[in-house]
């Protein structure tokens, strides 16, 4: 087979073909891989159809799975490595903001790999580029930024899963993250429930600035694939240095063909 990669946006994802992800991937064929993931952050691969064993031994390509991680997940397993995501009502989707996966435990996850089982016609799963929002922000506003650390706290998940919100995960983070691989810079954001409060700050005060980065992660969106309804998930663990200097958050993703109308 003879890998293509073909960017979807301006800013952010690409399709990839010449690749069966349910057979072993060689070292070649991931080393491409890897430097496509980190200049396009989501990759798409159509029509792989592809299952458990092949989708945990893709995801041990890229490191050692993290799902074990999160203590809010921990009803949702089919593997010791992957949880299943049904379809959940929007008003009450943790996933309906902008958001990135387990920010609130103490070393979040580097890549979310997403396998779809079911599809509906449509969608409206988006990414963020979040190295473009943050390079689109004025040289002021990023030396304002530069040092800030972020509370997190699980607490959309939490009521979404029925969790006690007395004993909820939280972590603190940099709102601006260098990735260890390209040395690029990127926000670290999120919903305001989750993206809490600056340390040192009131909340009050931290909220424009939570708020704007926000904002700013809104302008460089993008929809590459249409990947609701039912979906199977791996998260690999960033690497020890990340949980200090970060890595901007990217997802790998296989959608199905779409039911029928």
């Amino acid at each position: 087979m003879s890998l293509n990669v073909i960017p979807l946006t301006g800013s952010i994802g690409a399709v990839v073909g010449g690749v069966d992800l349910n057979k072993p991937v060689d070292k070649e064929t991931f080393e491409h891989l890897h430097k496509a993931f980190l200049q396009h952050c989501v990759l798409v691969f159509r029509d792989q159809g592809i299952g458990p064993e092949a989708q945990t031994a893709f995801g041990k390509l890229w490191g050692e799975p993290a799902q074990q991680g999160n203590p809010l997940l921990k009803d949702l397993f089919v593997t010791p490595e992957i949880i299943k995501i049904t379809k959940i009502p929007k008003e009450t989707a943790s996933t309906e903001a902008w958001h990135y996966d387990s920010c609130y435990t103490p070393v979040p996850p580097k890549i979310s790999i997403l396998a779809a089982v079911t599809v509906p016609r449509g969608g409206d799963t988006m990414w963020c580029n979040q190295y473009e929002a943050y390079d689109r922000l004025s040289p002021t506003m990023q030396r304002m930024i530069q040092g800030l650390r972020v509370k997190f706290v699980g607490l959309r998940l939490a009521r979404m899963m029925g969790a006690d919100d007395k004993e909820l995960p939280t972590a603190i983070h940099p709102l601006v993250r260098t990735h260890p691989e390209t040395g690029r810079k990127a926000l670290y954001v999120g919903h305001p429930e989750t993206a809490q409060q600056i340390e040192g700050m009131t909340k009050e005060e931290s909220r424009p600035r939570t708020c704007r980065g926000a904002d700013d992660s809104r302008a460089c969106r993008a929809s590459p694939s249409e990947c609701a309804g039912s979906v199977e998930t791996t998260s690999v663990r960033a690497p020890p240095r990340a949980s200090s200097s970060g890595a901007a958050a990217a997802q790998v993703v296989f959608p199905t063909p779409p039911l029928p109308a």
